[in-house]
């Protein structure tokens, strides 16, 4: 009995010291997660703002990424949502609809970057930075500050956690600042108030991956506005899909 304990223990801390973010291999022996890769998505999204109409429906994208995972390495992650807006929008162009809101990326799309301060076995802590760009608006009559295309800067952090050898947790959460904007100049269809504080865009996202390569994921992006028309907006992407690897 005290040998078959001795071998459980050790069949068990075994399984543990191999649940690490360095030993997440796949059946062709590549790493999992220290790669380059890109993510291939089919996508539902659903964005919706005060007094305008909600938009949602199905649409096709994808992000890349090269993660490395020691101490002191960097991360990086590109996405282009307006990309799969676009697609969306021309599947559906001769179809009548009701939406009126427009929250999307530019062409520049989201960058971000991390650096790793923490990388332990199971966890991994990563601060940086998101560029990139916005366009906020809506096709209602007349469109209110702050309506406009935006270029954006601001903090992030990312986190990973591993659930098991072949599952693990990716949360991002960055806060974009609007640093510029340019405004349609129809004063009669959009307010153009000089002064009016920049938006600051909230961006939450958590990923959840398998060495299989297929992950899920969702993503909401907030609006927050500064100023006095307290206008709100919300973009809820939800993902799932495959990643093709880069790197043996």
């Amino acid at each position: 009995m005290k040998k078959l304990l001795i071998l459980l223990l050790l069949a068990c801390t075994q399984q543990v010291l191999a649940q690490t973010f360095t030993d997440l291999k796949m059946k062709n022996g590549q790493s999992a997660y220290d790669n380059a890769y890109t993510n291939w998505m089919l996508r539902y999204t659903s964005i919706s703002g005060k007094g305008t109409s909600p938009i949602n429906g199905f649409t096709v994208n994808a992000s890349v990424a090269e993660v490395d995972v020691e101490k002191g390495e960097m991360s990086l992650y590109w996405e282009n949502a307006w990309l799969g807006d676009l697609i969306w929008k021309i599947a559906h162009y001769n179809q009548s609809t009701e939406n009126t809101q427009v929250f999307t990326s530019g062409l520049l799309g989201w960058f971000q970057a991390y650096y790793n301060v923490i990388s332990e076995d199971r966890f991994i802590l990563a601060p940086g930075i998101s560029v990139g760009d916005y366009i906020l608006g809506d096709n209602t009559d007349y469109t209110l500050e702050p309506n406009g295309y935006y270029l954006h800067i601001g903090p992030g952090v990312k986190s990973s956690y591993l659930l098991s050898d072949a599952l693990w947790l990716d949360g991002f959460l960055n806060i974009d600042f609007g640093a510029a904007v340019k405004h349609r100049d129809d004063p009669a269809r959009y307010e153009r108030v000089v002064g009016y504080p920049r938006p600051i865009f909230v961006n939450l996202t958590v990923n959840l991956v398998t060495t299989s390569r297929l992950f899920a994921g969702v993503r909401i992006n907030q609006l927050v506005d500064r100023g006095d028309n307290k206008r709100s907006a919300t973009r809820l992407d939800f993902n799932i899909g495959f990643r093709s690897l880069r790197y043996k």
